[in-house]
């Protein structure tokens, strides 16, 4: 059923945020159900609903399809959580009302955003507009799930929520942050008809249970190797700088961010980049055998994503907020989730 370890991802919340017991979710819907993000979203909000916290009503989760495991937790949480296929999408929102949307679908790695840029566009502007357009009263909570990419290649370091630098489009790596800016200008556009919670998560690279070993982004190859045993491949001479976070403290930036009014826009990440040799070196500590190595005097890869270093985060502090898990726990906790036994 539940994934043991966003089980206990979820006690440790209820531990920590007694004083945000008086928030309200109601009904949900979550696009990207069957991402990273999107899945540990889902089964958390379902084991708050089980626990009685937070006011959380039925979820519904908009995709095209679901993975194995959001199809057996609908099988087994049938009263609970509700599949909504996208070609029927807009006819439910004709005729569903829904206080909390939570806006996680779009493609993410650089792989995939080249290989479907007509996607990107889809999700992160058509479908962000879809949502808005039924944001009909002030009770509603709308989360989009935007990228620190949205500064764009040159910001200021540690970067805060007003620095930004200029886009080229005609580069299909620039339109991912490009095209989450666009779907927070929607709802800055939508947040001046109606005083709702407008919140844009500026998310950093973030990951935790759910995760694909497939997934060709850092983390994923990391995981991949430690949990499989196999030898790690450097693409890089490991010197870019990334800000991690686990998705326990997404998930409490959403906590904390819930029932606000207007528009907001908040840097999620953790406290402080590090190197990727630095994240390599945290997985090491957690072999018995040597698999990663040490990276090869090249070049960064050309595919690299455009934004790194530090984000300021102050922002979201100001509310209470801090990051609870450090990167190596956030590793350890992850080859947990996947099936690892200590």
């Amino acid at each position: 059923m539940f994934n043991h370890q966003i089980q206990l991802d979820i006690e440790e919340i209820l531990l920590e945020e007694p004083i945000l017991q008086g928030k309200s979710f109601g009904d949900v819907l979550i696009s990207g159900a069957t991402g990273m993000l999107g899945g540990y979203l889902v089964e958390s909000l379902l084991i708050f609903k089980e626990k009685g916290y937070f006011d959380v009503g039925q979820i519904y989760l908009a995709s095209r399809r679901t993975n194995g495991h959001i199809t057996n937790l609908i099988s087994e949480k049938s009263e609970s959580i509700t599949h909504v296929k996208l070609e029927n999408l807009p006819d439910f929102l004709n005729s569903t009302k829904i206080k909390t949307f939570i806006h996680a679908a779009s493609p993410a790695s650089f792989g995939e955003v080249a290989e479907n840029m007509l996607g990107l566009f889809d999700t992160n502007i058509k479908m962000t507009k879809m949502f808005l357009d039924q944001v009909s009263n002030e009770d509603v909570n709308f989360f989009f799930f935007s990228s620190g990419d949205v500064y764009g290649p040159r910001p200021n370091f540690p970067t805060s929520e007003n620095d930004f630098s200029g886009f080229d489009p005609s580069q299909p790596r620039h339109l991912y942050g490009e095209f989450k800016r666009t779907a927070e200008s929607l709802m800055y556009i939508f947040a001046q008809r109606i005083e709702a919670n407008f919140v844009s998560l500026r998310i950093y690279h973030t990951f935790g249970p759910g995760l694909s070993l497939e997934d060709k982004r850092i983390f994923g190859s990391v995981l991949k190797s430690l949990l499989l045993g196999s030898k790690f491949e450097w693409n890089s001479n490991g010197s870019a700088k990334r800000n991690f976070l686990y998705t326990k403290d997404l998930l409490r930036a959403i906590l904390f961010t819930l029932n606000l009014k207007g528009f907001n826009a908040f840097n999620v990440a953790g406290g402080s980049a590090i190197t990727i040799s630095d994240f390599v070196g945290y997985a090491r500590e957690l072999s018995s055998v040597e698999i990663f190595g040490y990276p090869p005097d090249i070049l960064i890869d050309s595919n690299t994503h455009i934004q790194s270093g530090d984000a300021d985060i102050s922002k979201l502090k100001g509310l209470g907020w801090s990051p609870t898990v450090d990167c190596i726990n956030a590793i350890r906790r992850t080859r947990k989730s996947l099936g690892y036994k200590e």
